[in-house]
């Protein structure tokens, strides 16, 4: 009963996001966050939710972004919740956080899963519009300057990678 009931939140606040964002009212609620102890609340939520499952991170001591922490956790709940779909047996997921640059932050989630259809990996590279909870994602992100893309290793499974900017005023920059 507490899943579904945290589920139906979830699903609210993500709606309630969209509407804010397509009507253009949506501001941000920018804070200096560290993003270790974010990201960690995230994943102990989603092992929680699916044992099936195995979250691996590696996360650095420390690394601090100027965002919105309640939009952000609600961008990486979905991203992990979409590696959860296209596997639901379970599999291997890591949850990685970088700093590649000086003032950019890199969040990585990768299932080592199925290998995605072709079809999957065509809408996906394209941004379509269709997963509307992907959409949602992909404008939490870019309200915040940064990017999202997704990735197929040859060896199966799949990659999103988002590149937040750490400071206010610094652009979004493709970080490898």
């Amino acid at each position: 009963m507490e899943a579904r009931s945290q589920r139906l939140r979830r699903d609210l606040d993500g709606l309630a996001t969209r509407v804010a964002i397509e009507s253009s009212t949506l501001e941000p609620q920018l804070e200096r966050v560290n993003l270790v102890p974010l990201l960690s609340q995230v994943v102990v939520r989603t092992r929680m939710r699916s044992p099936a499952h195995k979250l691996n991170t590696a996360f650095p001591q420390g690394l601090t972004a100027l965002l919105d922490p309640r939009r952000i956790e609600q961008a990486i709940e979905t991203l992990l919740e979409h590696a959860i779909a296209r596997c639901p047996r379970g599999c291997w997921i890591d949850v990685d956080l970088r700093r590649p640059l000086v003032g950019l932050a890199r969040i990585e989630i990768r299932d080592y899963g199925r290998p995605a259809s072709e079809e999957a990996r065509r809408r996906l590279a394209e941004g379509d519009e269709s997963d509307r909870d992907l959409a949602l994602v992909q404008s939490i992100v870019g309200l915040h300057g940064g990017t999202l893309r997704f990735e197929f290793p040859a060896d199966g499974g799949g990659r999103a990678v988002v590149t937040l900017p750490t400071q206010r005023g610094r652009g979004a920059v493709s970080a490898a």
